[in-house]
């Protein structure tokens, strides 16, 4: 939540503002505490003061409105927050779908339910086209299969609007934490005993993680934790999967990305007054919603232009640094 005053100045002091929030449909969600007070944290970016408040979904399929208001003023402001069903396929083969290369319909539809409805197709097997993906004209959520070749391969829906991405530096760990509901939006409880009786496993469409079970970060009795360890650099595909005798349920499908860490090239570098030189970039995520945010802690030798492209402007010595901000998705909040 950011308020700015008339000049687009803005506020550092939100307890001074009273901010009141208010869910219009409390079966779609709740506020993690009952007062809709905005609550208060420290940036780790730059020690500046966010106010946020934490809103937990029920797990229904629906549209609501948040809004806040600034009591003192009169002022309101909302939001239209949209809860979707994760991706599913409208067919009963048991994932699986049989196109036949010598029908003379050769196109085949598969309808897509839940989601968000804008979706990206792709395949396991990239380098191996068997069959050609479009989406329907009229309806977003029919996917048109066209047989290439004889075989079999897994098609990939991407959900576009969903949180399905993540970003991990290599030599580096993460926590990632799985919850489990019923048909009616009730979490499981996941004690070790349930836990052993689901028979949880993990797949991966590249190793590039190592992915252990670790029951000492288990956030409450229905958030289990697993810890994530890089083994390699690139991208791939995570899903977790439950398999009771003839039944398998699945998580949605997240993508992960593996990447360098951030380095700049040169190291360092001494240029005359009035000069430009061009920085390299190596390392970073690559993944789409991430950017490079340039600074220095002098503005009055250096001067930073777009393309990496620095100018300097007097004598003296001044440092640059570049740092690579976005969404992560499964931590909910800005990384560099």
């Amino acid at each position: 939540v950011i308020a700015y005053d008339d000049r687009r100045t803005s506020f550092d002091n939100f307890t001074s503002l009273h901010v009141d929030c208010s869910l219009s449909d409390e079966k779609l969600a709740k506020f993690k505490h009952d007062h809709g007070q905005l609550e208060h944290k420290i940036n780790e970016n730059d020690d500046s003061d966010i106010s946020y408040i934490e809103i937990i979904p029920m797990k229904l399929v629906g549209n609501l409105i948040l809004k806040c208001r600034l009591k003192s003023f009169s002022i309101d402001e909302q939001l239209n927050i949209e809860f979707v069903k994760g991706i599913e396929f409208d067919h009963e083969n048991d994932g699986i779908k049989l196109l036949y290369m010598n029908d003379k319909l050769t196109d085949s539809h598969l309808n897509i339910l839940g989601g968000s409805g804008y979706f990206k197709l792709t395949s396991e097997k990239e380098n191996e086209e068997y069959i050609k993906m479009s989406v329907g004209q009229t309806n977003s959520r029919q996917i048109i299969l066209k047989p290439i070749r004889r075989g079999n391969t897994k098609l990939i829906v991407i959900d576009q609007c969903l949180p399905l991405s993540s970003r991990l530096e290599y030599n580096k760990t993460s926590l990632l934490y799985l919850q489990a509901y019923d048909s009616n939006g009730n979490h499981f409880d996941l004690d070790e005993s349930t836990v052993q009786l689901m028979n949880i496993h993990v797949n991966q469409s590249n190793p590039l993680l190592s992915i252990e079970y670790e029951p000492k970060s288990n956030l409450n009795s229905y958030t289990i934790a697993y810890r994530l360890k890089t083994i390699d650099c690139g991208r791939t595909y995570l899903h977790f999967y439950s398999k009771q005798r003839q039944q398998q349920r699945e998580s949605s499908q997240i993508e992960f990305e593996v990447f360098q860490p951030l380095t700049i090239e040169p190291k360092s570098l001494s240029l005359l007054p009035l000069s430009t030189y061009q920085l390299t970039i190596l390392g970073g995520p690559q993944l789409s919603g991430t950017t490079v945010e340039w600074s220095t802690n002098d503005t009055n030798i250096i001067q930073i232009h777009p393309n990496n492209i620095i100018e300097t402007k007097h004598l003296g010595y001044a440092l640059v640094k570049a740092r690579v901000i976005g969404i992560d998705p499964l931590a909910d909040k800005v990384r560099s």
